[in-house]
């Protein structure tokens, strides 16, 4: 059974948490802070294991894949430790990605930080992104 561990006990890490079992991932859950209530029943209910307070490295570098929230730096040293390792750091979306027939409009991480570089200004970076899917779009 492959081994998901998900770094950040938020809305996406515990839908992420959610989806992974459902679909047969053996899944562990590190939140370095503490968990809301309602997330932490949710883990409950679900027989998804999760820890909160603190990272368990050993467990956390067994992985074969990790899933980081959006909120955790990719300078936090269990990401750098991760990335040495080799093991595959993804986001939520790519996770889920894997698991639906819908088309998933997005961007690679060298288009983000293109876009999103401190010399263009967001009126810059909003006409790259409508030149992409073309004026019928709002943002």
């Amino acid at each position: 059974m492959k081994r998901l561990v998900i770094l950040g006990g938020g809305e996406s890490g515990v839908g992420t948490a959610i989806l992974a079992k459902q679909k047969g991932w053996s899944v562990f859950l590190s939140d370095r802070g503490a968990l809301k209530p309602q997330y932490r029943d949710i883990l409950s209910r679900q027989n998804i294991d999760y820890e909160e307070g603190s990272h368990d490295e050993a467990r956390i570098l067994a992985a074969d894949c990790i899933m980081k929230s959006p909120g955790i730096p990719d300078k936090a040293d269990i990401i750098k430790k991760a990335r040495e390792k080799q093991i595959p750091i993804i986001s939520e979306i790519e996770f889920a990605s894997q698991y639906t027939q819908s088309t998933i409009v997005g961007h690679n991480r060298q288009q983000w930080q293109d876009y999103h570089h401190p010399t263009h200004p967001p009126h810059f970076q909003t006409s790259r992104i409508r030149s992409r899917l073309g004026w019928q779009y709002r943002l």
